[in-house]
């Protein structure tokens, strides 16, 4: 987010994403995404949404089998969708 311009969260948590930005409904490519992993309610995986099927998802993202990569997931572990703020100056 930094080479973009963008202040993250400034936290090392998934679900910390949650509060940054502002709230989609619908997804948008580029948006990030962040879902439920495990069973602890501070659990969670984040990357960026690439495209979407019925029940599904594809996300780019770190840590996805070691590395960067595209990996589809199911729409059923998604907990939101976040767009970076907009300031004006």
């Amino acid at each position: 987010m930094r080479e973009a311009g963008y202040t993250g969260t400034l936290k090392a948590t998934a679900r910390s994403w949650l509060k940054w930005g502002v709230p989609l409904t619908e997804p948008v490519r580029g948006c990030i995404v962040v879902l439920k992993r495990g069973n602890s309610s501070w659990q969670g995986h984040v990357g960026f949404f690439v495209e979407e099927r019925e029940h599904i998802i594809k996300l780019l993202g770190g840590n996805q089998g070691d590395k960067v990569s595209e990996q589809w997931y199911p729409k059923s572990k998604v907990l939101g969708y976040r767009w970076p703020k907009v300031e004006r100056r």
